[in-house]
């Protein structure tokens, strides 16, 4: 089985980077399952309603989340549904603690499942649940359902996190990987009991930017400036996922390839 994991979806510019590659590269590579990093898909908070559904006409199949999921009340609402294929980070306190979603494509099943970093929780600090502890509590859950694959994002302001989390759950789930800074990292593997794992995927966006923010803006606001982010101007564009491949019958993967485009 192959399955696409897309790195965060930045704003207009990240669905339209999303939308010229993903349709081509479904059917080149024989893709199976798409997974999408949602939570800067509406204007770099959360997802909404709309942008959902032009993302899953894209070809997106399922999508995770980070600390502005919980920002955008269509986000919330689609974690909820049962029906849906978003989730939310697992490990914080309130209606969507513990949240994970089966995607099915045909007779495969695919878990997926976000956790926020624990060090640097974006804000939720009181309230968010040692993600290790968290995904200890879900594995059993999610194993119940018999998934053909086990996605585990970890969405991490530090590498170190994101590093241990692959190692936590070397040889248990079918990859870790991580996101949040936007910026893809040179780490891409299998570890030693055939997890795949990637620090960071990077994103979907403006290439010339900073994480997907005006330059000239958001060094405005390095100098000390009292100036409002505003989203770079879309010029050229970057396009950034992994692909992970399973072998029939085994949930280990036994590949995982950075995908990356310039447009």
């Amino acid at each position: 089985m192959n399955i696409l994991y897309i790195g965060d979806v930045m704003g207009q510019p990240g669905r339209k980077a999303l939308a010229k590659v993903l349709p081509g590269l479904r059917i080149s590579r024989e893709i199976d399952v798409v997974i999408a990093q949602a939570e800067n898909v509406s204007h770099g908070k959360g997802m909404s309603l709309k942008h959902y559904r032009e993302l899953e006409e894209s070809g997106v199949d399922g999508f995770s989340g980070g600390n502005h999921s919980f920002e955008r009340p269509d986000t919330v609402k689609l974690v909820q549904d049962t029906n849906s294929t978003v989730v939310a980070p697992a490990n914080v306190k309130g209606p969507l603690e513990n949240n994970y979603k089966i995607i099915k494509n045909g007779v495969k099943k695919v878990a997926i499942v976000s956790l926020l970093g624990y060090t640097f929780p974006r804000g939720y600090n009181e309230d968010t649940i040692n993600p290790l502890m968290c995904i200890d509590a879900l594995l059993p859950k999610i194993q119940k359902n018999m998934p053909d694959a086990i996605i585990v994002n970890i969405h991490s302001d530090l590498s170190s996190e994101k590093v241990m989390m692959g190692h936590y759950l070397d040889g248990k789930v079918t990859a870790t990987v991580g996101d949040h800074w936007h910026i893809p990292t040179a780490d891409t593997r299998l570890l030693p009991k055939h997890t795949a794992h990637v620090t960071d995927v990077g994103m979907c966006g403006v290439l010339n930017s900073s994480l997907g923010v005006d330059v000239d803006v958001a060094l405005r606001r390095w100098k000390g400036e009292q100036v409002k982010n505003v989203m770079a101007k879309e010029k050229e564009l970057q396009f950034n996922a992994v692909l992970i491949g399973t072998a029939p019958g085994s949930l280990m993967a036994d590949s995982i390839e950075r995908i990356q485009y310039y447009l």
